[in-house]
């Protein structure tokens, strides 16, 4: 059985607040008569058919279309490990999303298009950013990227066009081939130094990007990094700290 809208008004309390599940955005999981709601406040529920509040610990893995489009805010629950792709794709209405440190694993694209999202925070317990997971949050202004990544993959933050700045952390040993393509508000990107791999065109189309400071390499070492200019036009915006403190 397919996840499908809750098709009947289903009246359940949480708390001293009654709502009605359908408007509150229940959706009623597969292969189950347990409805997932997510209440303005951002909290996560789980129904029983008769509307009888259960204990939403078995929740492990959110799929696609286990909430509402509609969505504006969630905490996601400290069950969840697994978080598949296109969970939140199309989620245009989500401004706030809280990721616990129990998720280990964030999907292709499960982010994408959520053009009111403005900022996330990356948990530890993450260990890659998938492609297309960012893809175009155009109201993203930024992120933060624990040092428990060690790999950017293709097209993850591809047109976040309202990006303006990143730091990635020393653990990243790549950046995978249009990761920040058309990130046109990007002013500034400070790398690692466990970067030694970036891809084809990873910050083309960055229009504004002024700074691309390199931590623990020489130009000449940059130049060695695969595809270098990696889609940068001017070779004046990268910028090097170790060579930044000789001159100093």
């Amino acid at each position: 059985m397919d996840i499908h809208e809750i098709k009947v008004l289903l009246a359940v309390h949480v708390g001293n607040e009654k709502l009605v599940l359908k408007n509150a955005g229940g959706k009623k999981l597969a292969g189950s008569n347990d409805y997932f709601v997510v209440t303005d406040d951002g909290i996560c529920h789980l129904f029983d058919a008769n509307g009888t509040e259960k204990d939403i610990s078995a929740i492990t893995t959110l799929s696609e279309g286990i909430v509402s489009k509609d969505i504006k805010k969630i905490v996601i629950p400290s069950c969840v490990t697994y978080i598949r792709g296109e969970a939140f794709s199309d989620c245009s209405s989500l401004t706030s999303v809280t990721i616990p440190d129990s998720v280990t694993y964030i999907g292709v694209f499960a982010f994408s298009r959520c053009s009111s999202l403005m900022n996330v925070a990356i948990p530890d317990s993450v260990t890659t950013i998938e492609s297309y997971v960012f893809y175009k949050c155009d109201r993203l202004t930024s992120v933060t990227m624990p040092d428990s990544v060690t790999c950017i993959d293709n097209y993850a933050f591809e047109r976040c066009t309202g990006l303006m700045s990143v730091a990635i952390p020393d653990s990243v040993t790549s950046i995978g081939k249009d990761a920040f393509y058309g990130c046109k508000d990007l002013t500034s990107v400070m790398i690692g130094n466990g970067v030694t791999t970036i891809g084809w065109r990873a910050f083309s189309g960055c229009s504004n990007l002024k700074s691309l400071v390199f931590k623990g390499k020489t130009l000449e070492e940059v130049k060695t990094i695969d595809n270098y200019p990696f889609g940068i036009q001017d070779e004046s915006v990268i910028k090097c700290i170790d060579e930044m403190h000789a001159a100093a």
